[in-house]
């Protein structure tokens, strides 16, 4: 991978954006991505017709930078405006932002930094803090690491927080890109069509700011947003369903990462209902063992402590 270079030559990372009607917190988000300590970076914000003072926002940031780029479309939902955007990109690596959301100062260059010591890597993310309208601090969601367990968590639930996501602009095009209106959940989709590219991870540290507010998706589609994830998880277990010594394996690497301890019982245990729901008795057996001999390790660790 190249070295930093200044914002005239190709770009080492395209930020995408997808932007509608996001007059409200847009300032801060693009301004999180501005002034990032890596440099050598586009920004690219699709204004998917957007009929508040989302344009006149973005035209003042094109005259003071010129790493921003800006293109429009009529709308067509977040996931078209970001396959434009992406199409748009001049970099190899592309990250992901929400317009409503903030990174934090040092969140490009670390995930920079993995790609360029781990070759093999398609999908990088990162711990999220949660905050509300009024910038203040919610908690902190915890998500799992390393790619043995990101690919077992993809089974029951969505392993990134999307707006974190760094990725291979390759791997996403191999991949399909994202499936406009399939699910309203197309980055879940996407995810699980990437798992077979290469690596996955999360970066332990909190690096991005996720905005709990009544216009997230979530907040305005919740149910949508819950069936499309059950009909994800449906086709997946159909298609493709994760063996007992998988899960085995994901334990036995899972024991390296101490932060994981407390959370591996959960986790195996919802592995447990899902094999259940799917009829897949051996997995249950096996998630069912690992649940307990998690939990036990979990309770020794907790009276050493």
């Amino acid at each position: 991978m190249k070295k930093q270079t200044s914002h005239s030559d190709v770009p080492d990372v395209s930020v995408v954006i997808a932007a509608y009607n996001a007059e409200r917190f847009l300032q801060p988000a693009i301004d999180s991505i501005l002034e990032q300590t890596f440099k050598s970076f586009e920004l690219i914000i699709v204004d998917d017709g957007s009929t508040d003072d989302t344009p006149e926002i973005l035209k003042k940031y094109t005259q003071q930078d010129k790493r921003v780029r800006i293109f429009r479309q009529t709308n067509q939902g977040p996931a078209s405006a970001a396959n434009y955007g992406i199409q748009k990109s001049r970099a190899q690596l592309v990250a992901r932002m929400d317009a409503d959301d903030v990174s934090l100062p040092s969140r490009l260059q670390q995930e920079v930094d993995l790609f360029r010591t781990r070759k093999n890597l398609v999908l990088v993310g990162t711990q999220f803090d949660q905050i509300d309208v009024d910038n203040q601090y919610v908690r902190t969601t915890r998500i799992a690491t390393g790619d043995a367990m990101l690919k077992a968590e993809v089974y029951f639930r969505c392993p990134f927080c999307h707006g974190s996501t760094m990725m291979r602009k390759s791997a996403f095009l191999k991949a399909g890109g994202y499936k406009p209106g399939r699910y309203n959940a197309e980055d879940y989709d996407l995810w699980i069509r990437m798992r077979d590219q290469g690596k996955f991870e999360n970066i332990p540290t909190s690096l991005y700011q996720y905005r709990l507010s009544e216009e997230s998706i979530m907040a305005k589609r919740p149910q949508a947003q819950v069936q499309a994830t059950k009909k994800l998880l449906q086709k997946l277990w159909k298609s493709n369903p994760p063996t007992p010594r998988t899960l085995l394996a994901i334990y036995i690497q899972s024991m390296t990462q101490k932060h994981l301890v407390s959370y591996l019982p959960e986790f195996f245990l919802q592995m447990k209902r899902e094999a259940k729901m799917h009829s897949h008795i051996a997995l249950q057996g096996t998630a069912l063992f690992l649940y307990n001999v998690s939990r036990l390790k979990a309770r020794l660790k907790r009276v050493a402590a």
